[in-house]
């Protein structure tokens, strides 16, 4: 009988995180995100996945390979920016799990715009109010 050629599993787990004191390192009080979207690049496969209720995605490989991470760019009342460096090139090594914590930081959109200009919803729809003083 042929011996069984050995097992390779090279794997990568994103964690996401809320990083409420935007120091980029995740403390037990920071939650996780649920629902942002990365790449991740083998070759010239594109790998879509998207962070579970838990804001972690983990995909194997059957072979020690490089990978490119790539977070895609979201909107969800306000606009959120990475804390935490990382490299987006990852090597995957066989019979492991490569950890990549992320941290996300929202920053609010000032309702003034910082121009001086403002906006409302009005029944009619949105409307530019021009000027200091709302009518």
């Amino acid at each position: 009988m042929p011996p069984t050629p050995p097992t390779c599993n090279a794997c990568l787990k994103i964690y996401k995180f809320h990083d409420l004191d935007e120091d980029g390192i995740r403390d037990p009080d920071e939650p996780m995100l649920e629902g942002v979207a990365f790449d991740i690049v083998e070759g010239s496969d594109v790998h879509h996945r998207v962070t579970d209720a838990s804001g972690v995605i983990e995909i194997c490989f059957p072979r020690s390979t490089l990978v490119l991470v790539s977070e895609q760019p979201r909107q969800s009342g306000g606009r959120w920016y990475t804390t935490t460096p990382y490299v987006s090139a990852q090597f995957l090594a066989c019979s492991g799990v490569t950890d990549l914590w992320i941290g996300n930081a929202e920053v609010g959109i000032p309702e003034t715009g910082g121009g001086g200009m403002a906006r409302k919803v009005g029944t009619l729809g949105l409307e530019t109010l021009r000027g200091s003083a709302a009518p």
